[in-house]
């Protein structure tokens, strides 16, 4: 089963949000022995990273739950308009309405 995109989009959000305060409150902690200054040390770097990785997940969650939130409004459900008008046994086009020829290749349709 596939996760819904805002599923995964709260999953990020938090995982950034996670991230992003561990790493922030580490450094905190670590700041009197560390001076977060070049060159650094892997401690340093590690703190660095998740807080780098924390602040992306973080942005790519927000962006992704704003546009599952208020861009999934505007989509036509696919499976609505299937099964409404006729099919040009010819080309394949979908016509709504009472059309008597194609209006994409002018081929008359069957009744």
């Amino acid at each position: 089963m596939k996760p819904k995109k805002e599923t995964v989009a709260l999953l990020s959000l938090g995982l950034g949000l996670f991230a992003l305060v561990y790493g922030l409150i580490t450094k905190a902690m670590l700041s009197h022995r560390y001076t977060f200054k070049a060159p650094l040390t892997s401690m340093e770097l590690s703190v660095l990273a998740i807080i780098g990785i924390g602040f992306v997940l973080l942005i790519v969650g927000a962006l992704l739950f704003i546009s599952v939130r208020y861009a999934s409004k505007n989509v036509v459900d696919i499976d609505s308009t299937r099964n409404k008008g006729k099919v040009c046994p010819y080309c394949q086009t979908r016509i709504i309405g009472d059309a008597k020829h194609c209006p994409n290749c002018g081929q008359e349709l069957g009744q």
